[in-house]
């Protein structure tokens, strides 16, 4: 007789605690404004459900990255180029490219890319993912 067992591993990594990230419009090329606030408004909404604080001007915070990069439209569909930079020594942990085919996967775009610029930031600060078993 056989016996199986099942076992469900869920692997998350916190931010590091007190991280602020700077997130401004990126730059577009072709698209338009609302589109820009769009991205920003994405990767802003994913970063905080992740548990950073983010700001999206230049406040009087110490920030710990910067989130920088352009939006191009190309044809009938974008390319979003994003980076995430390290504030203290301006060093680049990560840049991702996502492309959008409508308006409507730019948030979808924006949010791909919000997620792996948060895990640069995570492993550059040296937070460890926890291992949980259910």
């Amino acid at each position: 007789m056989w016996l199986a067992l099942a076992v469900s591993v869920v692997v998350s990594a916190p931010p590091a605690q007190g991280l602020t990230i700077r997130v401004p419009k990126p730059a577009s090329f072709g698209a338009t404004a609302g589109e820009a606030d769009a991205v920003q408004n994405a990767v802003k909404a994913e970063l905080e459900a992740e548990g950073y604080a983010v700001v999206t001007g230049p406040e009087d915070k110490t920030i710990a990255a910067v989130i920088s990069g352009t939006l191009t439209r190309v044809g009938g569909g974008y390319i979003l180029n994003l980076s995430i930079i390290r504030q203290n020594d301006g060093r680049v942990l990560d840049q991702v490219r996502e492309e959008a085919k409508t308006t409507a996967d730019l948030a979808r775009a924006s949010t791909t890319i919000a997620k792996q610029l948060a895990s640069a930031l995570r492993q550059a600060m040296g937070v460890r993912a926890k291992v949980k078993v259910k």
